[in-house]
């Protein structure tokens, strides 16, 4: 082995590792598999939420309805509620990086719990 010689880290393990801090962060667990296996569905699981993590370098992330279907649909499975975080990489401090997609509903109700 050379000196300096190592092996890059896969897309998918980059993935892996970015989703397994998100999760410690959101104090939930990550899924096994990225939620590739039947049952774990989702990346990240918390008490109330299953978090599907997008991430792009892009200034911009297209979210379709057919993404907020699946999530909706998964968690639903499991009983807890939809949740798309997407993480912009490219930002600044100024702009926070990370933003959750919920249901209007499920802000409500943490809003209600907040004023409680």
């Amino acid at each position: 082995m050379k000196p300096f010689d190592f092996q890059p880290i896969s897309k998918k393990e980059k993935t892996l590792k970015y989703e397994k801090k998100l999760a410690k962060e959101l104090k939930g667990i990550p899924q096994p598999a990225s939620g590739a296996i039947a049952g774990f569905k989702g990346d990240i699981r918390t008490t109330d939420l299953l978090v599907d993590s997008k991430q792009t370098v892009m200034s911009s992330f297209r979210l379709s309805l057919t993404d907020l279907h699946k999530i909706t649909k998964e968690a639903r499975g499991v009983n807890k509620f939809p949740c798309i975080l997407i993480t912009f990489e490219e930002t600044t401090r100024v702009m926070p990086g990370k933003w959750a997609v919920i249901p209007i509903e499920v802000l409500t109700e943490l809003i209600d719990k907040k004023g409680e």
